[in-house]
């Protein structure tokens, strides 16, 4: 019986190396045909025999995307060109000095009125914030803007420059001048500590909710004065507001085809609560103080915000670019031209009007 186990073992041998032979593939001489399918998150390419590495999916850099437990900075600045809007004040005409109009009517204009407009003037915003998850971030932003500009006109004998910012009760006494200078400032700063959202995002956009707390200073001044050969006359106004409110708004971006260039578009709308306080004081060199009043008055005032353009962005996502075009509208707010004319008709129960800011506005970023 012992020397036939050896023949049974051949037996089974024989059929097992038939079984490999019929189910191995043509071309794989050593039967390794079986497919091997990496699980999620694995190097397909990784040799046989070792062991594979996981490869998780790496989010951009963003300051929305930062990991769980990984927060990211960001700090920026940004340059300000803005042009103040609805500001202009009318301040002298020249009119002809030798026509007496009837009583009650106004005098013979001869030239255009002369006014004080301001143009572009530089500004500024700075801020920075932190990003405590992969969709939310805690932030605070200053901005800071004043413009300011001064006209002037010179009259004749003949054709002397009437006041168009003195109180109409004073012209008994006043005399035209020879010459009008005049100056006018607007400055605004807005403080705001926001909270930011991701709302929707891909691999090349992103929609962000923002909500913040603001604080907004309004400053309106204006100076004028009038030279004749008896007297010099001044005519001053000083207008401010300062409010707290809420602040909401949405922020887009989306990649360009080409590697990065984005272009974004960003909205706020904000509701603030505070006083305006304003002040008229007309005085000449011969009389001293000749008018002085104002009033103070709690108002609610809205803000909107808008502003759309392109950027770069480095490969790293470290530093970010921007550049494009803004708009802010002030409105139910008290401007100096309107001021002005409230004082010398008495009636300032109605006065509420608009300022805008419009111009460009180039920002730096750089997230750690």
């Amino acid at each position: 019986m012992i020397h036939n186990w050896w023949k049974v073992w051949a037996a089974l041998l024989v059929l097992g190396a038939a079984g490999g032979v019929l189910a191995q593939g043509p071309g794989d001489p050593y039967g390794f045909t079986e497919s091997f399918a990496a699980p999620p998150g694995l190097d397909e390419s990784v040799v046989r025999g070792q062991q594979p590495v996981a490869q998780p999916d790496v989010p951009g850099y963003g300051i929305a995307e930062a990991p769980v437990g990984d927060p990211q900075w960001a700090v920026h600045g940004e340059f300000l060109y803005l042009r103040p809007g609805n500001d202009k004040v009318a301040f002298a005409v020249p009119i002809n000095g030798a026509i007496a109009p009837p009583a009650g009517a106004p005098p013979v204009q001869v030239g255009p009125e002369v006014l004080v407009d301001l143009g572009f003037s530089p500004g500024f915003r700075v801020g920075g914030e932190w990003a405590y998850s992969p969709c939310s971030a805690l932030g605070a932003d200053f901005t800071w803007f004043e413009g300011n500009r001064t006209n002037s006109a010179v009259g004749s004998a003949a054709f002397p420059l009437r006041s168009l910012v003195n109180h109409p009760g004073s012209l008994s006494t006043a005399s035209d001048s020879l010459d009008a200078t005049a100056r006018s400032q607007i400055d605004f700063q807005l403080a705001d500590v926001f909270y930011r959202r991701t709302l929707v995002r891909d691999e090349t956009s992103f929609v962000n909710l923002v909500g913040s707390v603001r604080y907004a200073h309004l400053g309106e001044e204006f100076r004028s004065t009038f030279t004749s050969s008896a007297t010099v006359e001044t005519v001053n106004t000083d207008i401010t507001f300062d409010g707290v409110g809420v602040r909401l708004g949405l922020e887009a971006e989306q990649e360009t085809c080409r590697p990065g260039l984005l272009v974004y578009g960003k909205g706020y709308a904000s509701i603030l609560g505070g006083q305006f306080s304003s002040r008229y004081a007309q005085a000449d060199s011969a009389r001293g103080d000749v008018v002085t009043t104002g009033w103070t008055e709690d108002r609610a005032i809205s803000i909107l915000e808008t502003e759309f353009g392109l950027g770069w962005v480095s490969r790293c996502g470290g530093l970010r670019i921007t550049g494009g075009y803004m708009f802010n509208g002030w409105f139910n707010v008290i401007n100096t031209d309107d001021f002005i004319r409230a004082v010398r008709k008495l009636d300032s129960v109605n006065v509420r009007d608009s300022l805008t800011f419009d111009g460009l506005v180039f920002r730096a970023e750089t997230r750690f």
